[in-house]
């Protein structure tokens, strides 16, 4: 886990990440974000060309051709590739690995993961372990998904969101749980791994297709699936389920949820490319046992 930012005064407060993250929450005009984001994406350009990178041989998938058309149509592209080798490999890692609550009473404490209290719905593995567990960083630098994030938003990517946590069936429900959108940066395209076989009672990925492309809300708020249903069509809403291994990308300013499971808890991996940091967090690179040859300026967040 990151440590979040103090975006509103008192304690901690930091009022230059507060104005950098809170502009860019607050123009939601397209036309004007589309021009803000193509600026940005020309001085990164500027700044950091890409270049052109051999292939790893961690995820095969067709051209970013095909997943960038769905993208931008839809919102979300399933990849047609499940990975379960390299899946089996990640959960014998964090089979023994510790945890980080983050609901219920204990909030923030870490436990080991077969011994989360009742009451806790998520629990985030901490960065360390997600930085050393197998096949993570190859996965997140696979020459595909680096090519493809980067023809999206249109310039190299940054990579500032980097998770693996636990949803667990419970009886609260967490606003996360409900159909919101994120705020993460002027434009953003986030890939999804399930690690746990996930069906239609497990919490399956929930995600209402050509929200993206409409005006978002001034503020944070929750929809109701109904309303979501009568404004975009009632076969809107793509809900993903799968073996484990399974793998999607999503632009997260699109409208989506992932609501709480009730047969068995979900495990999941979450890796997002930006064109900036997430003013939000408090990103403290590491040093890591291990790492195969990754771009340092694409990593620059989470790994020194």
């Amino acid at each position: 886990m990151v440590k979040r930012a103090g975006l509103r005064p008192g304690r901690g407060f930091r009022p230059v990440r507060a104005a950098l993250y809170y502009a860019q929450r607050g123009i939601v005009q397209a036309t004007i974000r589309s021009a803000i984001t193509s600026g940005l994406a020309a001085a990164i350009n500027w700044r950091h060309p890409s270049k052109g990178r051999k292939g790893d041989g961690i995820l095969h998938a067709p051209e970013c051709s095909t997943v960038l058309r769905s993208l931008e149509t839809e919102g979300i592209a399933i990849l047609p590739e499940c990975l379960p080798e390299q899946v089996k490999e990640m959960n014998r890692f964090l089979s023994d690995k510790p945890v980080v609550l983050r609901t219920g009473e204990r909030s923030g404490q870490i436990v080991p993961h077969d011994r989360v209290p009742h009451g806790c719905t998520m629990a985030d593995y901490q960065l360390e372990t997600v930085l050393n567990c197998p096949h993570v960083l190859a996965l997140a630098n696979s020459d595909f998904l680096i090519r493809t994030a980067t023809q999206y938003l249109g310039c190299l990517p940054t990579i500032s969101t980097l998770r693996i946590w636990w949803t667990f069936p419970g009886s609260r429900r967490e606003d996360f749980h409900l159909f919101h959108r994120d705020w993460d940066d002027w434009r953003c395209v986030k890939l999804f791994v399930y690690l746990t076989e996930v069906d239609e009672t497990s919490g399956p990925h929930h995600f209402v297709q050509g929200s993206h492309r409409t005006q978002p809300e001034l503020f944070w708020r929750c929809y109701q699936a109904e309303t979501l249903k009568k404004a975009f069509g009632r076969d809107a809403i793509r809900v993903v389920t799968g073996a484990a291994g399974t793998a999607f990308l999503e632009n997260s300013i699109g409208i989506h949820a992932g609501p709480m499971p009730i047969s068995q808890p979900r495990l999941i991996l979450q890796v997002g490319y930006t064109l900036l940091p997430r003013f939000a967090l408090l990103y403290k690179p590491l040093e890591i046992e291990s790492r195969p040859d990754i771009d340092k300026y694409i990593n620059r967040l989470y790994v020194r």
